[in-house]
Formats: C-alpha cells, sequence, structure tokens
C-alpha cells in the first residue's frame, strides 16, 4: 500500500510540475496592461515593497504634463482602430522641450530564472494636421524598457530596450522588445514605457498607449523536453521496484 500510495505522489508531483511549467508560457505579469482600471495606479516613486505588483507609477517633467488615464471614446479616429477600446494611457509632449521625457513604469513578481520574456504593446500620436503639428509620420521617440531585479531590488543584468520606437498619426503601431534570458537571481521586473520630443514638434503633440502585456517565452521546444523530462520520472521509478 505504502508503495502505491508512493507512486500516486510521484506522478501526482509530476503532474504539477509539468502544468506549472507548461502555464508559465503566455502568462501576463504586467498589471493594468490596458490601463482601464483607475485602481491600477499607484504613487511615484513606488513605494518598495508594498508597490510591487500595485499597477503603474507615472511621472511627467518640468514643463510636460504627467500622463492620465485617456477614455479613448472621446477620439474617434483613434478609437477607431484600437486593439483594446475603452481607455489608454495619454502622455503630452510640448514643442521646444526636447529629451524631457514623461512615462510610466511598474516593478512587477513573478519572474522565472531562465526564460526570456516579451514585452508588447501598441502607440498612436493623435494629431490634427490644423494645429501646426508634426508634418511626417511616423512619431517618436517612444521608449520601452525593460529591467531585471534581484530579490533586494538591485539591477541584474542589462537594460533592454531604449527610444527605438514610434507612433503613427491616428493609427496603432505595434512596439516589443525581447529580452535575453533571466538570470539566476532575478525576482523582479521593472517595466517602463516614455515618450519624448526630440527637437521636431511644432506644437504639442499627445501619444498613446494601449494594451501591454510581458509574458516568459521559452521555445515551444524547451517547454517540450521539460515536460517529457518530468513525465519520465514514475516510469523510472516503476521500473525499478519491478527489478
Amino acid at each position: 500500500m505504502k508503495r502505491k500510495l508512493s507512486y500516486k505522489i510521484i506522478v501526482g508531483s509530476v503532474g504539477v510540475a509539468t502544468a506549472f511549467a507548461l502555464s508559465a508560457h503566455g502568462q501576463n505579469i504586467i498589471i493594468n496592461g490596458n490601463f482601464a482600471n483607475p485602481l491600477g495606479f499607484q504613487p511615484n516613486p513606488i513605494p518598495i515593497p508594498g508597490g510591487i505588483n500595485g499597477g503603474w507609477a507615472v511621472y511627467g517633467s518640468s514643463e510636460n504634463p504627467t500622463p492620465v488615464q485617456s477614455n479613448m471614446s472621446a477620439d474617434p479616429a483613434i478609437q477607431s482602430s484600437s486593439t483594446s477600446g475603452g481607455f489608454a494611457l495619454e502622455m503630452s509632449q510640448v514643442a521646444g522641450d526636447a529629451y524631457d521625457p514623461c512615462g510610466a513604469y511598474q516593478i512587477d513578481s513573478g519572474i522565472f530564472p531562465g526564460f526570456s520574456y516579451f514585452l508588447s504593446g501598441y502607440v498612436a500620436a493623435d494629431f490634427n494636421p490644423s494645429s501646426g503639428g508634426l508634418l511626417s509620420s511616423p512619431v517618436g521617440p517612444v521608449d520601452l524598457s525593460l529591467q531585471f531585479l534581484t530579490s533586494t531590488f538591485s539591477a541584474v543584468g542589462p537594460l533592454y530596450g531604449g527610444f527605438n520606437y514610434t507612433g503613427g498619426y491616428n493609427s496603432w503601431i505595434p512596439v516589443s522588445l525581447t529580452t535575453g534570458l533571466a538570470p539566476p537571481t532575478a525576482a523582479y521586473v521593472e517595466v517602463a514605457i516614455e515618450f519624448m520630443e526630440n527637437g521636431n514638434q511644432t506644437s504639442t503633440l499627445d501619444m498613446y498607449f494601449d494594451p501591454f502585456t510581458l509574458v516568459p517565452t521559452p521555445e515551444p521546444s524547451s517547454l517540450a523536453l521539460v515536460a517529457m523530462g518530468l513525465a519520465a520520472i514514475p516510469f523510472y521509478f516503476i521500473r525499478r521496484q519491478k527489478n
């Protein structure tokens, strides 16, 4: 009876571990990624540890206002092509205040060392040709960045991303970045999105962000090997018992 029970425990444990390994793929880590929940925002700087998994902290600058939750139904031109509908995060940059970004960031748990991560979302610029704004598209620069953190909230590994992205006038443009493998000591992740004027604007410009996700991305072949390896364990014990 004890031997049969031990087999059941082994098989059950392996099943749980296999399900865990497979379910890790595709799990979104970002909180309030569609910016729809007004409670998914918090003070800047983020309080540690109370602000972990608490959503976005937003910040402006001396010339540019703090980003705000924006109801996209009030902007039919962008809403018509919005990826999620409802709300977005609006960032504004005034003309003549170059390289003075505004943005939002959050710190989240749930990091798996040895996994790479995929950060993705959409950005769009609200443009009215009669306002005297920029005369060409795309618009930017927009920053996506990601930094892994240790259990003591120290940076570990490289800073991924940068001001390498652009938005389109009244059009949602996909933006994304992929990290390398999370270091063995990674426990948290800091994700930031920003917008800044680079000296080309002739009037205030609004940039919208919506929605953003961050998911672990091990290769499917790696997941399959993990699952097969875990599934083989009970057969090893059964064969050993027979011998």
